[in-house]
């Protein structure tokens, strides 16, 4: 947390001061029946919406993200590509690319683009 204080401050805190839980399903593989995901994990991030705007995915498609979610660049290996986040709202969403990591002093952070 103490990464995340660094970056975010109490921007990416909820009212009682602790940060804004997201879960997030590993994206595992194709399965028989579609995709395999691993049990959910509660990152911290701060999500920015809306987002809407369009990227290249990592299978080169152009998709639509509507969502950023910035988190401490030490938890980019914690949003596989193709994994499910749940946000805040409720919503689920698919992540469909990073950013190139932004460094800045001893931190920094990457974006998340989720539809």
């Amino acid at each position: 947390m103490d990464e995340f204080m660094e970056l975010f401050g109490e921007w990416g805190l909820d009212v009682a001061g602790q940060p804004i839980p997201l879960s997030v399903e590993p994206y595992l593989g194709a399965g028989a029946n579609g995709g395999k995901f691993g049990p959910a994990l509660s990152r911290p991030g701060l999500p920015q919406m809306p987002q809407d705007r369009v990227i290249v995915s990592s299978t080169g498609d152009e998709e639509t993200s509507s969502t950023a979610i910035y988190a401490p660049l030490s938890m980019a290996g914690d949003f596989p590509l193709g994994s499910r986040v749940t946000l805040r709202s409720g919503r689920v969403a698919r992540v469909l690319g990073h950013s190139e990591p932004d460094t800045f002093g001893l931190f920094g952070f990457v974006i998340v683009s989720v539809t």
